[in-house]
């Protein structure tokens, strides 16, 4: 079983120029050595390997150059069927930021559940900033939000990943 969006390309990106800068600027956050891991001490003082990217940031790569899911993630069983749900989740947790802030930007109206969202915004925008900065100053959370509003979450919840068994 294959999933691919392969129409998010014409609905997303307004030319082939457009798509083209998209792909020169994950090319470009890739070879400046900005996505290599690197070595942090967490809070008990072990060396834990982080990255400026994650999975979900690979899984959107993904989904907007019409990849196929399903062979996304392929280290092992048990790895693959963990990142990829780790992935999903933090991609719409961002879908999520984006939404409220697009709508806060545009409407002012903000979520029911935060009285004071003013004071959250900079940081949402930040976030979202940061998420998105593999993507370039091409793509944006207002893009982001247009992507995933015509595919429904059981698309992409419900992929059927290929794995192999570990060696």
């Amino acid at each position: 079983m294959t999933t691919q969006f392969t129409n998010i390309k014409h609905e997303v990106f307004t030319s082939k120029e457009h798509y083209l800068a998209f792909r020169q600027a994950w090319k470009d956050f890739i070879n400046s050595g900005k996505a290599k891991p690197y070595y942090e001490e967490d809070y008990y003082g072990c060396k834990i390997k982080v990255s400026r990217l994650d999975g979900s940031q690979h899984l959107l790569f993904c989904i907007l150059t019409g990849k196929d899911l399903s062979l996304t993630f392929k280290p092992s069983r048990l790895e693959c069927k963990r990142g990829f749900a780790m992935a999903l989740h933090s991609l719409w947790y961002y879908l999520d930021l984006a939404r409220r802030t697009v709508k806060y930007e545009e409407t002012g109206e903000t979520p029911k559940y935060l009285k004071d969202y003013a004071k959250y915004v900079e940081k949402d925008i930040a976030s979202l900033t940061v998420y998105l900065e593999p993507f370039g100053k091409v793509f944006t959370p207002r893009m982001l939000v247009a992507t995933f509003d015509g595919l429904d979450r059981k698309d992409i919840g419900n992929v059927v990943i290929e794995t192999k068994e570990a060696a």
